[in-house]
């Protein structure tokens, strides 16, 4: 069986569990409705009664998710588009709404959903969010149950979980496991870092489905693994509850998630790093760079600062930083505690509109050392004046020499006008001896001439 996100390396992290449409053989067990229960390590005594109760409850409101993508141009025009399978959580019975992984329904032409009493719908998407990984659909269904969402800021190592879903296309299937490990950072899968980790079996087409504590309430949802392609090695990672409520009014609402950001770029403390810095600590996240104009820079942090906290909350590494101020609405306002030289200090700052960054242009001709981009918003130029904003100019080069620095915004070219970055490569494409630029910078337009030099 094919995995659509092919086979990784050992040790990757993935999200693999959208699978294939199975083979005719399973496809037969599936259909009996059969709910597996697959026992991979002993419950407590006090749970030992049966989950039946429990599982009653909630198998009605875990369903599958089936998807039909674009036809890729390998295949044949004669044959069918790619079919995967996934898994999700019916959160609102009133409206139809589910909750699953953004991967399982990624660029999905037709997303189908079948409940566990047979019944099969068309659903149509909500909102999605990639840098969580989650998404929710709808479908147009009555006499639903729903999944409570519980509190994943509760759990504990050690603690039991069950995880419900589709593997492989067996329907309901129930494995369960233990809490392995929280807060699991550093796979770099997006802005979202923290998962539960968990031995309980998930496998392709677990994905989307719930992690439910033993009250049946969903504490997380299911969205990769370490290990091979063929299946669970019990490394499975969950997404906490506690992170998909505080998107999912945005992803019901808008569509989408609008996300603060503080405008640094930072990386783990390590001990050769603590030492040198004079932190005092083993655990935070080191400012490598302040981002100009940014929230940071407005309340004075600087490269070199170890922030160990916000809001309270402590910051073990850049990871968490990135997790925590991630799941931040614009304009929210923060308390960040840091160590400078030794001294603990503390800012109080509000976080910006996170701005995705511009598509960079290489310039050309005379200014092969220049990188181009559109002027975004954030930029003093903005909504002042068109043209090619500067994002960076090599050290030596002509440009550089010539006074043409990054924030610059190139407005003329040899006096005529400039609407963008990819015109002004266009144009000064060539062999030209000089150039001729008019110049935005500090609200003000001057003329910078850049001479092809000798040799």
């Amino acid at each position: 069986m094919s995995i659509l996100f092919g086979a990784p390396m050992s040790g990757q992290l993935v999200k693999p569990h959208v699978e294939r449409e199975p083979m005719t053989s399973i496809r037969v067990l599936s259909v009996l409705g059969c709910v597996a229960v697959t026992l991979i390590s002993p419950m407590p005594a006090a749970a030992e009664k049966s989950l039946t109760p429990m599982l009653a409850r909630v198998i009605p409101a875990v369903v599958s998710i089936s998807t039909e993508g674009a036809m890729s141009d390998s295949q044949s025009a004669l044959s069918d588009a790619p079919s995967s399978v996934g898994s999700g959580s019916i959160i609102d019975a009133a409206k139809g709404l589910i909750l699953t992984d953004y991967h399982v329904i990624q660029e999905a032409e037709t997303i189908s959903v079948t409940l566990s009493d047979g019944r099969s719908f068309e659903a149509q998407t909500v909102g999605t969010d990639a840098a969580t990984d989650l998404a929710v659909i709808k479908i147009d269904a009555v006499g639903l149950t729903q999944l409570t969402i519980g509190d994943s800021d509760g759990l504990r190592i050690g603690d039991y979980v069950v995880a419900v879903g589709n593997p492989f296309g067996l329907s309901q299937t129930v494995t369960h496991g233990i809490v392995s490990a929280l807060g699991r950072t550093g796979f770099e899968t997006g802005a979202y870092e923290g998962y539960i980790q968990t031995d309980a079996a998930i496998n392709p087409g677990n994905s989307g489905g719930p992690l439910l504590d033993l009250d049946g309430r969903m504490v997380g949802v299911n969205s990769a693994i370490i290990g091979s392609s063929s299946g669970s090695v019990g490394l499975g990672f969950s997404i906490p509850s506690a992170a998909a409520k505080q998107i999912l009014p945005e992803l019901i609402a808008h569509g989408e998630v609008k996300r603060g950001q503080l405008g640094v770029v930072t990386q783990n403390l390590t001990e050769d790093l603590a030492t040198a810095l004079h932190a005092g600590t083993t655990k935070g996240a080191v400012v490598s760079q302040v981002l100009p104009g940014s929230a940071a820079a407005t309340v004075g942090l600087t490269a070199g600062d170890v922030i160990i906290g916000i809001n309270g909350h402590s910051v073990a590494d850049a990871g968490e930083l990135r997790r925590l101020i991630g799941n931040l609405a614009p304009q929210t306002r923060i308390h960040i505690t840091a160590v400078r030289d030794g001294r603990q200090i503390g800012r109080d700052a509000t976080v910006t509109l996170k701005i995705r960054p511009p598509t960079t242009y290489d310039g050309a001709g005379l200014l092969r050392s220049v990188v181009l981009a559109t002027v975004a918003p954030g930029s003093p130029a903005y909504g002042k004046i068109q043209g090619a904003a500067v994002v960076s100019v090599s050290p030596g080069s002509a440009a550089a020499n010539s006074g043409l620095m990054d924030g610059d915004v190139i407005a003329t070219l040899d006096r005529k006008p400039i609407d963008g970055p990819e015109q002004a490569a266009r144009l000064t494409a060539g062999t030209k001896e000089f150039l001729l630029l008019g110049i935005f910078r500090d609200d003000r337009m001057l003329f910078i001439v850049i001479r092809r030099r000798n040799g």
